[in-house]
């Protein structure tokens, strides 16, 4: 209860005599007004007359009491909602800190009735870890008298603690004792957000003290507000003393007003920016690649500018020692490019690109040299246009095939120069396929081998006469060539036989075996100077065929081991049928000369096997078509072999029965009955 109130409560002697005159003269005026005053009033009537001043002044007094209540009851109300119904605790504490009164609210919070807190040490409701902050505040505010403030944990009944916030007043009551006047928050919430916006920068600080780049974030007056740990480590100083300092306390002034002219720039346009900066440090200059922008508040106005700024000495560095590799690179490139262009253009074999279809995109010098044709007469045609008739129908018979493998190897056209001459080319191609697999376009070789083949053909001439095969073998792989006369002996078509020592060793005939392998042994040993033997080997049809076979080593390496061999093959069937027939004919001559008296027999001619016994189902298919008068690319394609293969075929039959010409060929086929007459 307030002095002014108790005063009005408690009202002194002389305020009462001076309330008592004012009370009877007002009875006295309104009892006058009542009726009319006698002025030699007997006393009986003197009598009546104070009574009716008493009563009157008892009335006016009642009346006087009903108003004072009714203002004290208003009183009390507001008393009631400013102090027990506001929305923080009031304590009131002696000098000794014992809770004189408290208000509604702060027993609400404290969880305790307000008539058990009174005469309780207010010390006994804070949590014991936070009383020293407690007396440290009541004895600042005793020594001081100003207000004083402090956050602390109190405990409520139940055991559980709340955030409060004190506010604290010293003053003196009406007896004059000084008392501690509190006013307590809740400010839990606030704590709990508090906390969590703590850790929040701390999780901030952590993640950019992580950070190899430099990150900071400066007001508008450029001064940091917020550094990393790389940052200090590169200013040498601790946070604390970067915080609320400029750039020019740590840079040279150049550099510290060119970082601060670019933060403007942000400030001015609003956007982020990347800005190339560099700072001059111990270890030298460094360069650093630095992102910037504007940091704005609720309102939408900048209030600070943020940047984040790597290191990028070395990658600039790099990047200068990468433009001049490109630069270095970029002339190898140039000059191995016209080395290659060189090297394709003057390479000693022709170079060219075909597309899948055919058609030559890419031609080099030499080729245009050993054809006779200019680029513009030679590119953009189909490469058939330059072939021979029958090249053109291998090319058609092979290119499919070549598709499908994706390379050719050794192939051999004939070319039709521009000067009309013929020139024979080994051909190898290697396709280059697309992203879904397909051949786009080819690279190819063309080697001109037109003189060797003319000296292979003087050879094949040479051997034909003398009707030799020719057999080549490189030793130490087994790897071998046959010719085609060898293959054909043996009804065999070019390279049906085999490429390697042993597809030949298993036509031979077991009871030849080891004197052929003898012979071979002895000439690969130098015990002899070359290797000759007769044996057989099997026909594709079967039978047996004599031949024999002679070689040397032409070529040994530094041990003498034999490195290559090359030898001839010789159907010798018929040589050896005849010297049979001749000593059986030589035999019956003896036999008559012997039985001259007896009857002159004439000994029955030596058996002979059908021609058409000895000839392959192939063989005969070529008869019939060459006695219908097929030429050699019709045949070819009659039986679906290249021309070149219908021509072996030919020239093999021809030999084979010992015939000149078609029409030789044609009355052989009506003999046999293979056409009809």
């Amino acid at each position: 209860m307030s002095t002014a109130l108790s005063i009005a409560m408690n009202p002194s002697d002389d305020e009462e005599k001076r309330s008592a005159t004012l009370l009877r003269a007002r009875a006295e005026a309104k009892l006058a007004g009542s009726r009319v005053t006698q002025t030699n009033a007997l006393p009986a009537e003197s009598l009546r007359h104070e009574l009716g001043v008493h009563q009157i002044e008892l009335e006016m007094q009642n009346e006087e009491l009903q108003r004072s209540q009714g203002e004290l009851d208003a009183v009390n109300r507001r008393y009631f909602d400013l102090y027990d119904l506001a929305p923080v605790g009031y304590c009131t504490l002696s000098e000794a800190g014992l809770i004189l009164q408290t208000n509604l609210t702060a027993s609400t919070l404290l969880g305790i009735e307000r008539s058990a807190l009174v005469q309780q040490p207010f010390s006994r409701l804070i949590v014991p870890d936070d009383t020293d902050g407690y007396h440290l505040m009541a004895k600042a505010l005793c020594k001081s008298g100003e207000a004083q403030t402090v956050d602390l944990r109190m405990m409520k009944h139940d055991g559980t603690h709340f955030w409060a916030h004190l506010v604290a007043n010293a003053s003196h009551n009406a007896d004059g004792a000084l008392v501690l006047r509190l006013v307590l928050s809740d400010v839990s919430e606030c704590k709990q957000q508090e906390n969590k916006l703590l850790e929040s920068e701390n999780r901030l600080q952590t993640i950019l003290n992580q950070s190899p780049s430099l990150v900071y974030v400066l007001d508008l007056s450029g001064r940091f507000t917020l550094v990393n740990k790389r940052l200090a480590a590169l200013f040498g100083k601790p946070n604390s003393a970067i915080l609320g300092r400029t750039r020019e306390d740590f840079l040279p002034t150049g550099i510290a007003e060119k970082h601060r002219a670019n933060d403007l720039e942000i400030v001015r346009t609003g956007e982020s920016t990347v800005f190339e900066e560099s700072n001059d440090e111990p270890n030298g200059r460094r360069v650093y690649l630095s992102t910037k922008f504007p940091l704005r508040n609720m309102a939408g106005a900048i209030v600070a500018v943020c940047g984040i700024s790597t290191d990028i000495t070395e990658r600039k560095a790099l990047e200068s020692e990468r433009e001049q590799y490109r630069v270095d690179l970029e002339e190898r490139v140039k000059s191995r490019t016209q080395q290659f262009l060189d090297l394709y253009d003057k390479a000693p074999c022709g170079y060219h690109s075909l597309s899948h279809d055919g058609v030559i995109t890419r031609v080099n010098k030499t080729e245009l040299a050993l054809l006779g044709y200019s680029e513009e007469e030679y590119v953009g045609h189909r490469i058939v246009e330059f072939m021979t008739l029958d090249s053109v129908q291998t090319f058609y018979d092979a290119f499919p095939l070549v598709l499908q493998e994706g390379r050719v190897r050794n192939a051999e056209f004939d070319f039709v120069c521009k000067d009309k001459s013929i020139r024979t080319f080994s051909v190898n191609a290697d396709f280059v396929t697309d992203s879904a697999g397909a051949p786009s376009y080819s690279l190819s070789t063309m080697v001109d081998i037109t003189e060797r083949k003319r000296y292979e053909q003087r050879l094949e001439l040479a051997l034909t006469g003398a009707d030799l095969g020719l057999w080549d073998v490189h030793v130490p792989s087994g790897e071998m060539h046959l010719s085609a006369k060898v293959c054909s002996m043996l009804g065999y078509t070019e390279g049906g036989i085999g490429t390697h020592i042993s597809d030949l060793d298993k036509l031979v005939h077991p009871e030849d075996a080891n004197k052929r392998r003898v012979a071979i042994d002895a000439a690969n040993n130098g015990d002899l100077p070359d290797y000759r033997v007769e044996y057989r080997l099997r026909h594709k049809e079967g039978y047996w065929e004599w031949v024999r076979s002679r070689g040397k080593i032409v070529s040994r390496d530094a041990n003498s081991f034999p490195l290559r061999a090359v030898g001839t093959i010789k159907s010798i069937s018929q040589e050896r049928r005849l010297r049979l027939e001749g000593g059986e004919l030589l035999q019956r001559i003896e036999s008559l000369i012997k039985d001259f008296d007896k009857a002159t027999e004439t000994p029955p001619p030596p058996t002979q096997v059908a021609p058409t016994n000895v000839l392959g189902s192939r063989e005969q298919q070529v008869i019939q078509l060459i006695a219908a008068g097929c030429t050699t690319a019709e045949i070819g394609k009659h039986l679906g072999i290249s021309t070149y293969t219908a021509a072996t075929h030919r020239r093999n039959l021809m030999r084979k029965l010992n015939l000149h010409t078609t029409a030789e060929l044609t009355r052989f086929a009506v003999t046999q009955k293979l056409i009809a007459d």
